[in-house]
Order: C-alpha cells, then structure tokens, then sequence
C-alpha cells in the first residue's frame, strides 16, 4: 500500500529539518568564532606601510582628483612612485569604504576584512560539500575556524592587504568551478559563471596572479574531457575564461587609449619583470625556505606539515568515495592543483618572497587540518558512544593525527597565556589515567579510556581557543594617528597641517589625512608660510583638562595629540589661559590623553578621573618589555616654581625594594623619583597614591610628563601641576 501523501510529505520535511539541523548549528558556533576573530578591535594596531600605507595613500588620491579608471599620484597624474601596477579594485573597495564610512583605520580594513570573512564562509561551504551529509557540517566548521585563527587571517586578513582579497576571489573561483563540474544539473552553467565573475573580480585585484585559480581549473579540466566529453568541457572553460578576459580586457582597453605605452610599462615590465628578478633590498630576494618561513607563519599556530598530511587523506577519502558510488573525479582535486601551482610560481618562479604573497597558502592546507579535527572529534564520539567495536588503523591514525594538530596548535598559541610544559603534560596525562582506570578491559567497553581521550580533545581545543584570545591583535589600541584620522574626516577638512615634529614614514600623512596634508609648522605663527591654505591643525600636545579652545575653533584630544579645527590663523589657546588656570587651582592632565608606547595599555577604571586610566597589568607570568606609559610634553607655562603631583597605583608580586617604574617632570632639570615595592602604602580610601615632585621653570616652556613601567603592576590615573604656593595652601 502506497503511503498517503501528507505523511510522505511531513517526514520528507523531518528528514530535511533534521539534515539542516547540524548545518546551522555548525554555521552559528563558526559565526561566533569568525564574526570576532575577523572584525574586533579592526582598527587597532599600527599602519602597515606596506601595503596598507599603499592602498590608503592610492585611495586618497582616486577621491580627490576622482579618477578611477587606474591609480594617480598626489598630482592627480598616473605613474610616479610608488609604481601602482595592478588593476584598481582594491582602490575602489578603499575609496567606497571611506565614501561609506568616512576616511579611518577601520574603512582603509574592512573590505580586506570582509574579503577573508567571505573566504572563511567559502571554506565552511567547501567542507560541508566535500564532507557528505553527515561529516560536512563538522568538516566545514573544523575548516572554517582553523583558517579563522591562523596567521594568515589574525595578521593579514585583518590589514589592507591585497592578497586577502585575491584569495578570497581565488578560493570562491576554484569552489565554484568545482560545483560546476560535479553538477548534473540547470545550475552547472551558473555555477561556470560564478566562477568566471570571481576571475575576473581575481584579475582586477592582481592581474595575473589569478593565474592561481586558472591554471588548475584549466588542467583539471582537460582530465575531465575523458568523463564529460569535449562540449562539455569546452562550454565551461569559454563561460569561465570569456568573463574574466572580457572585463580585464575591456579595462585593459580604456586604459591603454588614456596611458599608452606607460600603462605598459607599469604592468608589465615593472609588475611581472621585477617581481620575477626580486624587488630591490635583500628583504624581497628569495633564498632557500625563504617560501617555508612565510608559509609557517601564516599557518601558524597550525602546522602547515600537518596540514599536508591532512590534505592528501581528504583527497584520498573523497576520491574513495568517488569510485565507490561510481562518480567521476571530484572538484576537491583542485585543492592540490592550485597548491601545485602556488608553489611552482612562488617557490620556483619569482623572486619575490612577500610574507603575505603566500596568504592563498593558508585556506588550502586548513582544509588538511580541518580534515584531521573533524575527523578525531568525529570517531572519539563514535567510540564514546560505543557504536562500533575496537577501533581500526584508519580511525587511530586520524585520532592521533587530529590531536597532534590541535595539541601542537595549543602549544603555539599558548607561549604567551599559558605554561606550554602543563599544557603538555596534562593533554598526557588525561589518556593515561584513562588507561589506568580502564585496567586492560577491551577499549570499546572501557569508558574512562573513552572519555579521556573526548576530554583531551575538547581540553587542548579550548587551551587553543584561550591562547587565540590572548592574541596581539585583539590587545594592540589604535595609534594616536589612527584615531585622528578619524576626527579629520569627520570635521571635512581637506587641508590638513600636520606638526614637523612628528616623523611620518612613506604614505602614511596621505593615507590618515589626504591629498593635501602637509607638514608645516603651527599656522597661526606669523612665520610659517601657506597659513591660509590649511582648515585643520594636528598638533603633538597633550591638553589639560581645564584648558578651552578659544571661539571659533574646536579641539578634540587624543593620546598626546590633538586636532583642531576652525579659524587657525590664531592661536586656538588664550596667552594668559595657563597663567589663569594656575591662579585658581592645579592643571591637570589625564594619562588617557597623553602619549604612551605601550599598546593597549587603555583601561577602564570607575574610580579613575574620566573613567579610564593608562594601565600595565601583565596576564599570569607575561613579559611587558620597559616602556613609557604615558609621556607627553602639554603647553607652555610661565616661569616659576611648581609641584607635579602624579596618581598612580603600583602592585608587586615580586622580592622588597624591586624598583616598579619611573616617574619624571620639568624639563632640563627634569626631577625623577623611582617607584618601589616597599614605597608609601596604600591608603585604604585612595584608590590612586599620589607622588609629588617639584619642577622649577628658569623661563617659560613646557612641561614633560613621564611615567615609565620597569615590572610588576603599574597604573597612572592623572597628573596635577601645580604653582608651589597654590600647593602648599591646599595642603
């Protein structure tokens, strides 16, 4: 008897729900991982001269002279240097982000960073394609989040760098085309031009180093003329290759007819000549296993070795499964072509050894240790749940290769967070006591010894995931320059003095402030020259809290900076504002808003002034090397006698008379004080101690402030400056 058709339907729809069911699970914790790992804290740490500084000081001048169709120097012509030879992709992702959001660290980032997000997702796809019903999901995720955490994404998926694009273009094509090929169905032709449009996106990244994509599609698909036949294999590489030829060429055309033989030039000679010779410095010249530093650090904290191993098990798994279900090859194959082609290209051809030249490394070889995870996680929970007998070669090996990827990932991670000799000893351990308890049983009916190697794992994944956590990159705040840039693109301002006294390297005053930044001296000086060219001043100054801009301009602080806006043809401060201010009380200055060379060193603290403090409280036994935290010269005050009074707060951990750190005021006569361990005790309603200093001024100048970290626990809250005589009558 036939069965009706409702009931057909609801359990088709059950069987559905429960196949989507590990899907989206899988998908969320994935999210979870990447959504973080990918865009938190985006906007901290330092410009990267290259290629950050490149692509911001490029995009500055596409939307000033509002020419897209190649880059253009700060004279709005092609060429000068740095020599621009790639299409302008990544210059219009710049120039739309700063449209979008307005020109800052974060919009110069997030297309990069949007770019490896998307790769992350094109991984966890690929995976839960390759894997099956059963297997993809978990295969995905172990794939998704390994590349999530490794170097190539926490150091330069995060940055403006061109290669995060180019990858995630390069993964996509090569996803696409292999859905292509192992499609029978109205969507195979999509598919094909899925794969064409993310080539010729790849080439208007990096002109030929699309060739990294293309050449294993081009090759696998000459094998698959012997399954599908010579139409069909035509038909896919036409659609696939006339869209990217199309769109590079039609670029091509448009400007070759403006540049003539200097787009040439550029492309060509300049592009692929140099990078085959090695660019100029010992840095860009290849040498041996020059290719395998760069290839380690991106993969780190996995072992790309590993990941190797890894790779040829997937292949070696799904091609068994190919033969058996009596398919044709799978796509997968194009995992260890495009590595073949990676390698012979930039191990064997050019010159130029880049570190994140090889960023299109790391997706490929996390789907080897995504592979090795999934795997031991998914055969400890077969055997947890005592499905099958004693395990098989195949499983322990995959269980032993798995945990050495995760336990050799963990000790990596962790060097800074955890001791790595527990970590060790105790991922050992857990086994053996495993052993112990089970006394000889047989392993499918021993539970301790089950369990114990489920705990290992999930133990050293989460060591793993604690050490990730603690990584730079997360703990780096923005550079003072970072958070000015900002402030500038707010205020509209387009010409922009910058202070001599700060030292820009290459690209960086274009890429924070615009075209037209230039550094001069204060505009409101008589002596400088343009004064009436500039609408925005960035001055390297500490302002005090009491101290008011004067009408018509405003002033927005920043760590040991300023920026300010308005009339600035006078000077934004009154002559006598630090001479009234001392009359009636002290000068204060908060250590938020002074300069410091300890990154992250920001804090919150409620009982702070202003809420936040400069703090330096290493983590467990972590090294902070001996730096200044906060430092800063603020305006110019009147000859005389005064006392700094510095708020701050010390802990030790370590032997009595250990000197902490350093606190420092005045100027060539500057007085010091070290902070020890066996210094005033704290006073139980203070939660900030204050140290005071006197400074004498033998004529009017300004003041430096310095509070330096030596060890131990060290936090600066403000710091009071004070006339002598005002002092001693509050005191």
């Amino acid at each position: 008897m036939s069965e009706p058709h409702g009931r057909a339907d609801a359990g088709e729809k059950t069987g559905a729900s429960r196949r989507r069911g590990p899907l989206l699970v899988a998908l969320a914790l994935l999210l979870a991982v990447a959504v973080p790992a990918v865009f938190y804290n985006l906007s901290g740490g330092a410009l990267e001269i290259y290629d950050e500084g490149l692509y911001g000081h490029k995009a500055q001048h596409m939307l000033t002279y509002k020419q897209y169709l190649y880059a253009v120097n700060e004279k709005g012509a092609f060429g000068g240097l740095p020599k621009f030879s790639k299409p302008p992709l990544s210059l219009w992702a710049v120039a739309g982000s700063h449209t979008l959001f307005g020109a800052s660290m974060w919009s110069l980032r997030f297309p990069f960073a949007l770019s490896t997000f998307l790769l992350v997702l094109a991984c966890f796809a690929w995976g839960c394609r390759i894997g099956g019903e059963k297997l993809g999901p978990w295969l995905g995720l172990a794939w998704g989040i390994s590349f999530s955490v490794c170097g190539a994404t926490m150091i330069w998926g995060r940055r403006a760098t061109i290669d995060a694009m180019l990858g995630a273009f390069v993964i996509a094509a090569l996803l696409l085309h292999a859905m292509a090929i192992e499609s029978r169905s109205r969507w195979t032709y999509a598919w094909t031009v899925g794969s064409g449009v993310c080539l010729a996106f790849g080439f208007m990244t990096k002109q030929l180093a699309v060739a990294y994509a293309a050449i294993p599609i081009v090759v696998f698909e000459l094998v698959r003329i012997y399954y599908d036949g010579l139409l069909r294999v035509f038909l896919r590489l036409s659609i696939a290759s006339l869209i990217p030829i199309g769109v590079g060429g039609a670029w091509f055309y448009l400007a070759y007819k403006e540049l003539g033989q200097k787009l040439l030039d550029v492309m060509f000679d300049h592009s692929i000549a140099t990078r085959i010779s090695g660019f100029d410095g010992i840095l860009h010249y290849r040498h041996l296993n020059r290719v395998a530093d760069s290839v380690t650090e991106i993969c780190a904290p996995f072992r790309w070795e590993l990941g190797a191993i890894g790779l040829v098990l997937l292949v070696a798994r799904v091609s068994r499964r190919s033969r058996e279900a009596r398919e044709t090859p799978s796509g997968v194959w194009l995992l260890p072509g495009a590595l073949l082609t990676l390698t012979l290209v930039l191990e064997n051809v050019s010159s130029t050894t880049i570190a994140w030249y090889h960023f299109t490394f790391a997706p490929i070889f996390m789907a080897g240790i995504g592979w090795l995870v999934s795997s031991a996680f998914r055969y400890v929970w077969v055997w947890v749940k005592a499905e099958k007998a004693e395990p098989t070669l195949w499983e322990v090996v995959h269980v032993g290769l798995g945990t050495a990827v995760l336990l050799s990932a963990a000790v990596d991670a962790c060097h800074e967070s955890l001791s790595q000799v527990n970590l060790v000893v105790v991922a050992v351990v857990v086994p053996l006591i495993g052993l112990v308890v089970a006394r000889g049983k047989p392993f499918v009916e021993s539970k301790s010894l089950r369990y114990s190697l489920l705990s290992t794992l999930v133990f050293v994944s989460g060591a793993l995931a604690l050490g990730v956590a603690r990584h730079r990159e997360f703990r780096e705040g923005p550079t003072r320059m970072s958070l000015m840039m900002g402030v500038v693109g707010q205020s509209g301002a387009t010409r922009v003095s910058v202070d001599r006294s700060w030292h820009p390297k290459h690209y960086e005053r274009t890429t924070y402030f615009g075209t037209h930044a230039k550094m001069s001296g204060q505009p409101w000086d008589p002596k400088t020259q343009d004064r009436k060219q500039y609408d925005a001043r960035v001055e390297l100054i500490s302002i005090p809290n009491e101290l008011r801009p004067v009408p018509g301009i405003s002033a927005t602080r920043g760590p040991g900076v300023a920026v300010f806006v308005g009339d600035i043809l006078h000077p934004p401060f009154a002559s006598n504002a630090i001479a009234d201010i001392l009359e009636r009380g002290p000068v204060t200055f908060e250590a938020e808003f002074m300069g410091t060379s300890i990154s992250g060193s920001l804090a919150n603290d409620s009982a702070a002034s202003g809420g936040r403090i400069r703090a330096v409280e290493p983590w467990l036994n972590e090294l902070v090397p001996k730096k200044r935290l906060t430092v800063g010269p603020g305006p110019v005050f009147p000859k005389g006698e005064y006392v700094a009074v510095f708020f701050i707060d010390w802990g030790c951990d370590v032997a009595q008379n250990i000197r902490i750190g350093t606190v420092r005021a005045g100027a060539s006569n500057a007085k010091e004080r070290a902070i020890r361990c066996q210094n005033e005790k704290h006073e139980p309603d203070a939660p900030y101690q204050r140290v005071a200093l006197p400074i004498e001024l033998t004529r009017d100048g300004e003041i430096d402030i310095f509070v330096g970290y030596e060890r131990g626990d060290l936090r600066h809250d403000k710091t009071e400056i004070w006339r002598r005589d005002k002092y001693r009558e509050q005191k």
